[in-house]
């Protein structure tokens, strides 16, 4: 199963990640460090796209497509050569997808970096609820030592994911998570609605704790959209975005009318 593997891998030209239409930290963590280790190893482009992004372009022929968390290949990605990572590896079980990462890239005998490493570890701790959950292993445990030992750092990860914020912003935090929307491979977008604040009985206001997590974990990302209802006004949409120079003055120049410093940003029509 290897060879056959590394043949799809070296024999491409290029390579798209294809995760869920639902984005958490595990999905996220665990293609964004399979992306580094391809890139680093085999000198390959790689691309990760979500499922919603199969016809917004062409995909060339000689593409390798590897799934991620996908029980149903989509029908236009099925004629492409494919491999399909989900949370086992032969009969082995593993806690998550960036578990099962970890233990996809030491059968390559790769020894990750600290980026790397930290990638997975988040996916972990995230997809565990911090080990809480009963699909736990002992090579879970060991995984995450291993991780350590490579240079992941469990305090900052932990402070990451769990301190700091109350209650209510977790659950606003939370629901944000499931609405990231990857629009290319520098673009996420997130839009809000007044139930999501009403929900966890949250304001527009507490967007201003969450949005450094957001900037911290999805560091990658070059342009950043965060939308939500006015509170004032239900006919207009608030925003807090972090963009690049030249998408800054594509805006400009186009209709809208939008302050572009960085920070919460109002009355965008």
């Amino acid at each position: 199963m290897m060879n056959e593997i590394k043949s799809l891998i070296k024999d491409s030209s290029s390579i798209i990640i294809f995760l869920p239409n639902n984005l958490d930290f595990d999905n996220i963590g665990a293609s964004l460090a399979l992306k580094d280790f391809l890139e680093k190893k085999y000198k390959k482009s790689v691309e990760i796209w979500q499922v919603f992004q199969i016809n917004q372009q062409p995909i060339s022929n000689n593409t390798l497509i590897i799934t991620l968390g996908i029980e149903n290949i989509p029908a236009e990605i099925k004629d492409f050569p494919r491999i399909k990572i989900n949370y086992q590896i032969g009969p082995q079980k593993y806690s998550s997808l960036s578990e099962t990462i970890f233990y996809f890239l030491k059968l390559f005998s790769f020894e990750p970096n600290p980026e790397i490493s930290s990638k997975l570890l988040i996916g972990i701790i995230f997809k565990t609820n911090l080990f809480r959950q009963p699909q736990i292993t002992s090579k879970t445990i060991k995984g995450v030592v291993q991780l350590i030992k490579w240079g992941a750092n469990y305090q900052n990860t932990i402070n990451t994911l769990y301190r700091s914020l109350s209650f209510n912003q977790l659950q606003l935090w939370a629901k944000i998570l499931t609405k990231v929307e990857l629009w290319n491979k520098q673009t996420i977008a997130v839009f809000l609605t007044h139930n999501d604040f009403i929900n966890s009985q949250t304001t527009e206001k507490d967007l201003e704790f969450i949005i450094p997590r957001i900037n911290l974990n999805f560091h990658w990302a070059k342009n950043i959209f965060i939308f939500w209802p006015s509170p004032e006004n239900p006919q207009e949409i608030d925003c807090w975005i972090k963009i690049l120079p030249n998408l800054e003055k594509k805006i400009k120049q186009s209709n809208l009318q939008l302050n572009l410093t960085s920070g919460m940003k109002k009355n965008i029509i």
